[in-house]
């Protein structure tokens, strides 16, 4: 019942705000959006979004909110992930640009500056290393991998195709670097298969494993 939604693999712009400032959503994400005073909230209920508000300074007053914090950027390229699938569920936030301030659901209070990833639960705010252009690649509409393991890859991709995609368990280490488009999975599977000599078994169109060749 959510105001906005994308299916599996798609994505979609916004326009929020009087300003009409620019918000991506990724595949199979959730957001409703409500006047709040002064604010405008989205409530990211699943999924990942991109804000896209870099004017100095920002007039756009627009909070991200999730089950974990509410996130206040300003004049910043801020993304946001909240999945319900995963194990431990936790908010992942990355900001390229700008800046943005924090306030967890326990009340911890804290800020993000350009280039700072941040995972986020109720009680605390931990610092995440490298760079976040790897995690925005996907408003490109791009994957990268740079020595990603091939678990951790499949499962990165599984969020763009509906069904079950998996690897063989001695597979699961294997380190994977290129650049793959997400538009069409099916392709970027037969591409991997390719340059690893790996082997794609078919149970059904949505029920794929990768296997040695």
């Amino acid at each position: 019942m959510a105001d906005y939604r994308t299916q599996v693999g798609e994505q979609r712009a916004v326009g929020i705000g009087t300003a009409g400032t620019p918000l991506l959503l990724n595949t199979n994400t959730a957001i409703d959006i409500k006047p709040n005073g002064r604010f405008t909230d989205v409530h990211l209920y699943s999924g990942e979004l991109w804000l896209n508000d870099t004017r100095q300074p920002s007039i756009a007053d627009i909070r991200v909110l999730t089950r974990d914090a509410v996130i206040e950027p300003s004049s910043a390229q801020l993304l946001v992930r909240c999945l319900r699938d995963e194990t431990s569920p936790y908010t992942f936030a990355a900001l390229r640009k700008g800046y943005a301030s924090i306030t967890t659901s326990r009340q911890v209070k804290g800020e993000m500056h350009a280039d700072q990833m941040l995972r986020i639960t109720g009680d605390r705010m931990v610092v995440q290393s490298g760079l976040p252009d790897r995690e925005f690649a996907w408003t490109n509409g791009v994957l990268v991998a740079d020595g990603m393991r091939l678990g951790e890859f499949l499962a990165e991709l599984a969020r763009y195709r509906p069904g079950l995609l998996r690897c063989a368990p001695e597979l699961e280490n294997l380190p994977i670097t290129g650049t793959f488009r997400i538009q069409n999975t099916d392709l970027v599977l037969e591409a991997l298969a390719a340059s690893q000599n790996l082997k794609l078994d078919y149970r059904t169109r949505y029920w794929v494993t990768v296997l040695p060749a």
